[in-house]
């Protein structure tokens, strides 16, 4: 009776829960009913340790499964509770084989096991605009950009959903592309409510790089920004963008070291700036600094290398969005490679991602919506080539 009042209990429970904690309360009741089985020849209940051993695996590997799935969040609130099952249906089987009570190794598990499920588990972070919950929104975008499906974002009623600075629908958009994603930074910037994530993605078939923008307003995700590149635009290249982003160290700036918010949005300022008018005794060179610009690469890993080549002039960088992390000292802008006028280049969308350090610009990566064959050559700025040859040329003809 108390073995069959134990399963029903836990079958209650089950009924409640979703996810890991479901998968493993089922599991649970299969070790409660092989623990002890009735023996068909004497009648007498005795353990079946292979099944324990069975159902034991059963859990470990189901609970590991579930948690490599889960986002970070639920990552850290289930590995206790995989920790101690795991742990405690050991400890059940030694006392079964060591002949002792099997009900003592039942009520052993069933105790654990329900105190774990009944017990308040860790908090996870709800969308929202602080840093916990900004990274909670950039964690639900990277899982749904991963499956191709949106259905487990958090989206507002009348969602502003645009691509390459063009309003699409969602249903239509990229972010309903599954992809393998290889690897993706992010920033965070609770002033302004917003995210920025830059994913590579390597498929030879279908390779991106992408730079997506989140606005968050209270628990929702009100807007959703992605500016894509891909074969064939302007000087694309995910492996190599994905062996440059990968090698370079954009960690966590100690608090007595960052930068301003103003510094950094000054220092990508200036940079873009330069542009116009090719004056850069106002950029904060850095040394060494490193661009990577859709995938080809200025520097060759000596202290002397510098993001100062290449900059054009005749090149108005307009319509400027910032986005800041001081934590990472990082700042992004979303902009316009141009105008749009033909003195003043294609105003081809384009993102510049900067990282700064004491003041001075330390990476610089650039993503830019146009089509190569679109490249007519010499632009604005009078110069050819990419970052590869030292230049970063400006785009005329915008797709």
């Amino acid at each position: 009776m108390a073995v069959r009042h134990m399963a029903e209990r836990l079958g209650d429970v089950n009924a409640g829960l979703g996810g890991a904690q479901r998968h493993m309360c089922q599991y649970l009741q299969e070790t409660v009913i092989v623990v002890v089985q009735r023996d068909p020849n004497t009648r007498r209940w005795r353990p079946n340790i292979n099944a324990t051993a069975e159902a034991e695996s059963k859990i470990v590997d189901e609970t590991t499964h579930q948690i490599v799935l889960a986002d970070q969040p639920d990552r850290e609130s289930h590995k206790p509770l995989s920790l101690a099952l795991s742990r405690h249906v050991r400890r059940a089987k030694t006392l079964a084989c060591r002949g002792r009570s099997s009900m003592k190794a039942v009520a052993l598990i069933g105790i654990v096991f329900m105190g774990a499920l009944l017990a308040p588990s860790a908090s996870v972070a709800q969308v929202a605009c602080t840093r916990e919950g900004l990274q909670r929104a950039v964690d639900l975008y990277v899982a749904a950009q991963t499956k191709g499906e949106t259905s487990g974002l958090p989206l507002a009623t009348g969602l502003g959903y645009v691509e390459n600075m063009a309003p699409v629908a969602i249903d239509s958009g990229l972010i309903k592309t599954a992809m393998k994603i290889d690897h993706h930074r992010s920033l965070l910037d609770p002033s302004t409510c917003q995210t920025f994530t830059e994913v590579i993605v390597t498929n030879k078939e279908k390779p991106y790089v992408l730079g997506t923008r989140l606005r968050v307003n209270r628990d929702k995700i009100a807007e959703i920004e992605i500016l894509w590149t891909t074969t064939g635009y302007w000087l694309f290249n995910a492996e190599a963008y994905l062996k440059w982003s990968t090698s370079e160290k954009w960690d966590t700036i100690p608090a007595k070291s960052r930068d301003t918010r103003d510094t950094l949005v000054s220092a990508a300022n200036a940079y873009l700036d330069a542009f116009l008018e090719g004056k850069k005794d106002g950029v904060p060179w850095g040394y060494p600094c490193n661009r990577t610009e859709g995938g080809a690469h200025t520097g060759k890993g000596d202290p002397s290398d510098s993001c100062d080549v290449g900059v054009p002039a005749g090149v108005n960088i307009a319509n400027r969005r910032f986005i800041v992390d001081e934590t990472i000292g990082s700042v992004v802008v979303f902009c316009t490679f141009g105008a749009g006028s033909a003195a003043g280049g294609s105003g081809a969308p384009d993102t510049h991602l900067f990282r700064v350090e004491n003041g001075k610009l330390r990476y610089v990566h650039t993503l830019t919506h146009l089509l190569q064959a679109n490249f007519r050559g010499r632009g604005a700025g009078g110069r050819t080539g990419g970052a590869g040859q030292g230049a970063e040329a400006p785009p005329n003809t915008q797709k």
